[in-house]
């Protein structure tokens, strides 16, 4: 199902898979962000993953948000070396990659 939500005075589209959310700023997503966000899904089992292509659409720089529960107990630098390392491969080819990191809540559910 494909909702659109206000997110800080912006429109995204949001993907509700059972508990997880998964958001794009595009109603299709491009291959590169999928492959991105199925990276990620692997890997994290993220509650929230949001993954733009900030380049105009070329694929050489993307904004990544991720909330996941493995994120709890590992500092920011931490958090943040985990994704780096699963995404290695992909990163040695973009210009840049704007990240954010949360630890998922003790609900289980993502925080805003």
């Amino acid at each position: 199902m494909l909702r659109s939500i206000s997110v800080k005075h912006a429109w995204w589209p949001r993907i509700l898979t059972g508990q997880r959310i998964w958001y794009s700023t595009q109603m299709a997503v491009t291959p590169e962000e999928k492959m991105i966000m199925d990276k990620l899904q692997q890997e994290l089992e993220p509650e929230v993953c949001k993954v733009q292509d900030v380049s105009g659409g070329c694929g050489s720089m993307f904004s990544i948000n991720v909330t996941s529960k493995k994120f709890n107990g590992l500092s920011l630098i931490k958090q943040h070396q985990l994704v780096n390392r699963i995404l290695k491969d992909d990163i040695s080819r973009w210009h840049g990659l704007q990240l954010t990191t949360k630890k998922a809540s003790a609900k289980g559910s993502a925080s805003s």
